[in-house]
């Protein structure tokens, strides 16, 4: 919540949620809307202990879901996972966007893509976005800004080599795929 930068899923649900009602993480969170992060964090510590318990009450019962047939539990899931956003929201258009947004973590899945990077990129995307085009419209300030500041750089540099690596070790699995 500090920085604006989910590190898992329920995170990043939590980050795009506060898009969705207009809050902007990041410090002027803390500062503009100190009781709703209280709130939050109350709700977070409330949320975990109730889990425990009933996890602690219901594991052998839950776990109990398992055992049924995939015929018949897949379609439930699904089912409940594509009508409840149409259903909460009371419009036709989310349960498509629903199915959409299905499919194309499903592609990417298929494609050995990253989805939680694809879902972080989407979440995080508009905001880097208003914020480097607040920055270039500062007076007297051009894209070198960006190149002129030490840490600026050390990050840059850090997602180049970071990449680099990602590269090469991809081109190395194709050359000496493992049997």
């Amino acid at each position: 919540l500090t920085l604006g930068i989910p590190g898992d899923v329920n995170t990043l649900m939590l980050l795009g949620a506060m898009l969705v009602h207009g809050l902007i993480p990041g410090p002027a969170l803390f500062r503009d809307e100190s009781s709703l992060v209280y709130v939050i964090f109350l709700t977070m510590i409330c949320a975990n202990i109730l889990i425990m318990l009933i996890g602690l009450r219901f594991a052998p019962l839950i776990a109990k879901v398992t055992q049924f047939d995939q015929r018949y539990l897949v379609p439930a899931i699904l089912l409940l996972a594509i009508t409840g956003p149409a259903i909460s929201s009371g419009h036709i258009y989310y349960f498509w966007v629903t199915i959409l947004f299905g499919f194309i973590g499903f592609a990417l899945d298929k494609g050995k893509y990253p989805v939680m990077a694809t879902a972080m990129a989407i979440v995080l995307g508009p905001i880097l976005e208003k914020n480097l085009r607040a920055s270039l419209m500062l007076p007297d300030s051009t894209i070198e800004i960006f190149l002129s500041r030490p840490i600026a750089m050390l990050f840059i540099g850090l997602s180049v080599i970071l990449l680099a690596v990602r590269i090469y070790k991809g081109f190395s699995r194709r050359r000496h795929p493992t049997s």
